[in-house]
């Protein structure tokens, strides 16, 4: 993952990319985080304006963050998400599928950073839910399997305080097998995008 400052000719860059498969469980963390390292290198009585990269889940919770800080931001993109479009050729990787906030079992290089970014995603994501202020956000169950609880306990943050059962699942084959049950946040990216 990249999130980070450089300037090169006199324009500020800011990265924020690179985030895996661990998109979700970031995303309004980096965006968080990238905003404040704007904060901390832009005048902005100055500045006014800038450009984002990309129109997935990081980079427009960024151009969102950012327009709240008064800035007026372009959007720059191959192509933007559209609700409702079927042809997955046409879709960017934000709007494929829901996506689950699930802060554990991705490939980490700097385990303080991925936590204080996922732990700022968690508040927000939670915020989100207790205010119902998208339709795109809501509380689901999920099963994780090959883990004993704990075991996952120590691969999840403390900060998630879950409850965690082990019950036996089928699922379509008629073969019960033990699998964790938890609690998370499940967000209709594609909705939330719109």
């Amino acid at each position: 993952m990249r999130l980070e400052h450089e300037e090169i000719n006199g324009k500020h860059i800011f990265h924020n990319y690179g985030h895996g498969s661990g998109g979700i469980a970031l995303a309004y963390g980096s965006a968080f985080l990238a905003t404040k390292k704007f904060d901390n290198k832009i005048d902005q009585t100055k500045q006014n304006s800038c450009a984002v990269v990309g129109s997935g889940l990081i980079a427009l919770l960024t151009a969102v963050e950012l327009t709240k800080k008064g800035q007026t931001v372009t959007v720059y993109a191959d192509r933007f998400p559209k609700y409702g479009e079927n042809d997955n050729s046409k879709r960017i990787a934000s709007q494929v599928d829901e996506g689950l906030y699930l802060p554990f079992g991705y490939d980490i290089a700097d385990q303080l950073q991925y936590d204080l970014l996922s732990k700022i995603s968690h508040d927000y994501y939670k915020q989100c839910l207790k205010a119902n202020r998208y339709q795109s956000f809501k509380t689901t169950f999920v099963y994780e399997r090959d883990a004993s609880v704990a075991q996952l306990k120590k691969k999840i943050p403390g900060f998630i305080n879950n409850t965690y059962r082990t019950e036996k699942v089928s699922f379509g084959n008629g073969i019960p097998e033990n699998f964790i049950r938890m609690k998370t946040i499940k967000i209709d990216t594609e909705m939330f995008l719109e």
